[in-house]
């Protein structure tokens, strides 16, 4: 079963990043703070996570995910893709050094998550196709 977490405190694009996952996942959870996707994780195991770096009061969301790649535990293996509305190559070098996987530009499409989960998520099999597989 392949599962992913969204973590974005805009409602309304965490809603449309979660209509585009539920396309290609499983199960799909969104969060809206560092703090629920701490405490989810050990549980839930995601596959990806898709990540806005802009969380509420957190200006720089990329020290989090270096925070995350830094601990020994699975955040510092799964997959960080980060959702962000900035669009500049400086931006996307910048979350690629801090330890994310990939960059999407909002707004989320199906295309592009499964753009990104297939180059960065190791023998992810889109929903619905497992058994086309096996």
């Amino acid at each position: 079963m392949s599962k992913a977490i969204i973590v974005d405190d805009s409602r309304t694009d965490a809603y449309l990043s979660q209509k585009c996952a539920d396309q290609l996942f499983d199960d799909v959870k969104v969060v809206g703070t560092l703090q629920e996707l701490l405490q989810l994780v050990p549980s839930y195991q995601p596959d990806v996570i898709f990540m806005d770096v802009y969380l509420g009061e957190w200006h720089n969301g990329l020290s989090h995910i270096r925070e995350l790649r830094a601990g020994a535990d699975d955040l510092s293996i799964t997959p960080i893709i980060v959702l962000s509305s900035k669009s500049a190559d400086e931006d996307k070098r910048l979350a690629v050094e801090a330890g994310a996987a990939g960059y999407i530009v909002k707004p989320a499409s199906v295309d592009k998550m499964r753009e990104a989960v297939e180059l960065y998520v190791p023998g992810f099999i889109p929903k619905g196709q497992a058994s086309i597989v096996a």
